[in-house]
């Protein structure tokens, strides 16, 4: 049983007590739920636990008299205001059944055709028609053309695909998401800088996985740093060997040179700077920087001897959706990170050494699981009210190279521990990697993965941990579309030249065009992932029989398509 939320689809999150956020926080201080309103018209709507549609054909307008024999409301409104309240119902039954199907192309498409801001900010799976004029959905209004939700769909797509990915709407503007499939993360060169995952966890056992990519050239780091870039002098002294080392292999110069940089200290005590945030975050920075110190130049490289490096700093770990996109994993209570420099781990800008980890950087894959048993079953309070027990057992791995990192030790002749976090406060969980100086990462969030997870304590199978690609779904196939739409009619008739019968018939063409495109985007994606760990595996001298198998039936069922879409042209 697992839990999760969509951040690009959801717009409101369980927010955890907080005395405020930044101006650059991504989640307000308060997050409201829309108010209940009632329906006081005609409304066609079908069941679906994930939408509600809450439909309004407005208010009747009318003298108080003498006591009439009962009517139908109809008979005293117009005719054209009877027949755009029965649009308005249609209209409504359209967009939960795009929502429920989770066709956001053609929602789209049918919530501009109303008006702007149809969709709740709170949830954009319910619409509130209530708040319309009914002129926005006139009789006239018509089911869009496949063409129209094709496109709409590709941009939808681009915006939000269909699978697990890096979230640009929860990403730090400074960090680029490079690849189409979202997976590619490249950092800045302005401090740390965090990004999350679409997805998140509330509850279960959930793993994914990351494989460091080599940092820019020394040249590029240093040519794309501001004049007024802040760095301490270990990292000065990182950058100096590394451009004599490459201008001797290359023969080539940089148009700054570290010794005119200024260094963090004296940056920082002339600056003045009055928010307390900053401050935080640049003495977060500052402990980074005197970590330098104890590693030496070219810790990342696999010659370090030969070929000395810096930049490429890297965290990775889990965060809640409060946690600060302008700071590093780990740098507040909401989230919790696990470093590239020494391996360390931290929460709360706390960082410890010595927990039984070690460096990781180019090359090296690198893997973070979170168990969530959410909360224990709710108790009632002596007010009646419903009272929630603290979550137990809640803990944070991660892994080098498929290895449990962390101390663990024998216990009653078990091997128990390995933990870097334990007693993980209850929440939403999304991953989350944060990256400075041009860090790079692609990342894989299964189903497949590269590494198989080892060295686990007693009595835990790497098989307890799932996918995070499993948090999302395939598309539905076109079959399981039209089964769903089957003899379906969601429409009231409005007149005679449009039935409920036509109007059934244009939706089911226009949600086809868009299923059609998420099943080629999730295609698409499924064959990539493939290539990319059967690769990695075969440059690690890893077995990759079971993912070259898979990809062979995959490439097979494509050709199978291509000659049936053939044949039938």
């Amino acid at each position: 049983m697992s839990a999760f939320i969509d951040s690009e689809t959801q717009a409101a999150t369980e927010v955890p007590d907080a005395k405020g956020m930044d101006e650059n926080s991504s989640v307000p201080d308060a997050v409201t739920e829309p108010a209940s309103t009632a329906a006081t018209g005609a409304a066609a709507t079908e069941p679906n636990d994930a939408t509600t549609v809450v439909v309004s054909s407005g208010k009747s307008s009318g003298k108080q008299g003498k006591k009439t024999p009962r009517a139908s409301p109809t008979l005293n409104m117009s005719e054209s205001t009877a027949a755009s309240a029965v649009a308005a119902a249609n209209l409504a039954a359209a967009v939960q059944l795009a929502a429920s199907l989770q066709l956001n192309g053609l929602l789209s498409v049918l919530t501009q055709s109303s008006t702007p801001g149809a969709l709740s900010a709170a949830d954009p799976t319910v619409l509130q028609t209530h708040t319309l004029p009914l002129a926005a959905a006139n009789a006239n209004w018509q089911i869009p053309t496949p063409e129209v939700v094709r496109q709409a769909a590709l941009k939808a797509v681009q915006d939000a695909p269909p699978f697990c990915h890096l979230s640009k709407t929860d990403s730090a503007p400074q960090l680029k998401i490079t690849d189409s499939d979202r997976l590619t993360l490249k950092g800045g060169m302005r401090g740390y800088r965090m990004a999350r995952a679409s997805h998140g966890v509330s509850r279960g056992h959930y793993y994914f996985e990351l494989v460091v990519h080599d940092p820019p050239p020394i040249e590029e780091i240093v040519n794309a740093l501001p004049p007024n870039a802040r760095l301490g002098p270990s990292l000065q002294k990182q950058i100096q060997k590394a451009l004599e080392y490459e201008k001797k292999i290359t023969g080539k110069s940089t148009r700054n040179s570290p010794s005119t940089m200024p260094s963090t200290q004296k940056a920082l005590s002339t600056t003045g700077d009055a928010n307390d945030e900053d401050r935080k975050r640049k003495a977060a920075h500052l402990a980074d920087e005197e970590s330098n110190k104890q590693v030496k130049a070219g810790a990342y490289s696999n010659d370090s001897a030969s070929q000395p490096q810096a930049g490429g700093h890297l965290r990775v770990g889990w965060s809640m959706r409060t946690g600060d996109l302008q700071a590093p994993v780990g740098y507040d209570k909401w989230s919790y990170g696990f470093r590239s420099i020494n391996g360390s781990k931290i929460h709360q800008s706390r960082r410890e050494d010595a927990w039984g980890a070690e460096s990781w950087g180019p090359g090296d894959v690198v893997g973070c699981s979170i168990s969530l048993q959410g909360s224990e079953n709710p108790d009632v309070d002596e007010n009646g009210g419903e009272k929630n027990t603290p979550a137990v057992n809640n803990e944070i791995r991660f892994f080098k190279n498929g290895v449990n990192l962390g101390h663990f030790v024998i216990s009653k002749g078990k091997r128990v521990g390995g933990a870097a976090f334990e007693d993980v406060q209850a929440g939403t969980y999304y991953p989350a990697i944060s990256s400075y100086l041009g860090g790079t990462v692609h990342v894989n969030f299964g189903p497949h993965f590269i590494y198989p997870l080892r060295k686990l304590p007693h009595g835990m199978n790497a098989n307890r941990f799932l996918p995070m690609s499993s948090l999302q779904p395939p598309p539905l196939s076109s079959d399981e579309i039209l089964s769903r739409l089957k003899k379906k009619i969601i429409f009231s008739k409005v007149h005679s030249r449009d039935t409920p019968d036509t109007k059934m018939a244009a939706l089911r063409e226009a949600v086809l065009a868009e299923s059609q495109v998420l099943q080629d985007a999730h295609f698409s994606h499924q064959k990539k992932h493939l290539q990319f760990v059967l690769q990695a595996r075969k440059e690690r001298n890893l077995n990759a029989s079971d993912i070259q198998e898979e990809l062979d039936k995959l490439e097979g069922k494509d050709i199978a398509e291509e000659s049936m879409q053939m044949e039938a042209s």
